[in-house]
This record gives C-alpha cells, structure tokens and sequence, in this order.
C-alpha cells in the first residue's frame, strides 16, 4: 500500500523534499488511523491531521535535510561509517525529534504546558526507539542506496508513527525504573 502512495506521489511532484515530507505525513496519518480503527472507539480526523501535520511539516523535511548533510559527510557502508551514522542518528537526531514531536502535538491540541508531555514521554520514548531504530538503520545505511533512504525510512516510519501513536495515548508510559519506586515506598510509607 505505502510503496503505491510513493509511486503517485512521486508522479505529483518531481521535488525530492516535497515528495518526501508528503510521504512520512501520508505514513503518519494512516499509522494514526490504523491505530484508531485498532481500538475502534471511532475517528478522530483532527488527531490523524496532527500526525498528517508532524509527518509532513516537520519530520520529512527535517529527516530529508538530515541524511543529505548526514551523506555528505559520511560516505560508503563500512562497518565504521554505518556504527557512526547510527550513533549519530539515535543519539543526536533521535532525542531532538522525539522531544518535538511531544511539543509539537502539545502546540496542536492548544495545551497550556506544551512541554509536560515531552517531559514525561521522551526518555522512555527514546528507549523503544533504540530498539527499534537500531536494527531499522543498520540496515538503512548498509543496504539502502541514498536515493531511496527516506522512502525506507518512511515505510519503517509507519510501523514506528504506529508505536508512537500508541505511547502517545498512554496517560504514564511505566518503566522499569517505576516499579523500583513504587516498591520502595510502599515499604517506607515516610518517603
């Protein structure tokens, strides 16, 4: 389904960028549906404008213009070069997307603290990235030709707009570390 919405879109528009950020905001959008139709409590077509919105506003563009500097200064597919790519990917570019689209979500549903969820959901957030985005971009940089990067990555991008439609409905993303907490002051009420 997603490699035919890149054929027309590619047929549209003969911009790189454009054809890009069209395509991650079509992957985000229908992630945000498949979610919807998954828990079946009906549509909400301004949620899936948001995710249409993140994907082609902010994240094609943003990921589009990442890998073109990202390409320029790293060449080739050695075992070097793709652990550089990778670790500058999920620890440098990873942290400053997941922060925005938290904040950028926030900004579109008119929250009045447009930073409590990013505060909250970012870190574990960042966490199921890495085990998600590590493999996802091994495979990216080893095998994917640059002209095809961000069509890949659009395509794994739906499956990750999918998890991150689901941890964005999540009122407390629990982690391991909660647990830890929880059970330390149930055994010390004073704290």
């Amino acid at each position: 389904m997603l490699s035919h919405a890149a054929t027309a879109i590619r047929r549209i528009t003969g911009s790189p960028l454009v054809r890009n950020a069209v395509f991650l905001g079509t992957a985000y959008s229908v992630s945000e549906v498949s979610q919807q139709a998954f828990i079946g409590d009906g549509y909400d077509l301004g949620k899936v404008q948001r995710f249409g919105i993140w994907g082609m506003c902010f994240n094609g563009p943003f990921l589009f213009s990442w890998y073109k500097v990202l390409d320029g200064y790293l060449h080739g597919s050695s075992l070097k070069v793709v652990g550089t790519k990778m670790c500058l990917d999920q620890f440098l570019i990873t942290p400053i997307c997941i922060v925005g689209f938290y904040t950028a979500m926030s900004v579109m549903e008119g929250k009045s603290d447009i930073l409590a969820e990013a505060k909250q959901k970012s870190f574990p957030t960042f966490l199921a990235s890495l085990a998600f985005w590590v493999p996802a971009q091994a495979i990216n940089f080893k095998l994917v030709p640059p002209t095809m990067r961000v069509v890949y990555i659009g395509t794994v991008s739906f499956m990750w707009a999918n998890i991150l439609c689901h941890l964005k409905r999540q009122e407390h993303i629990p982690m391991e570390t909660d647990k830890d907490v929880h059970s330390i002051e149930a055994e010390n009420p004073a704290l």
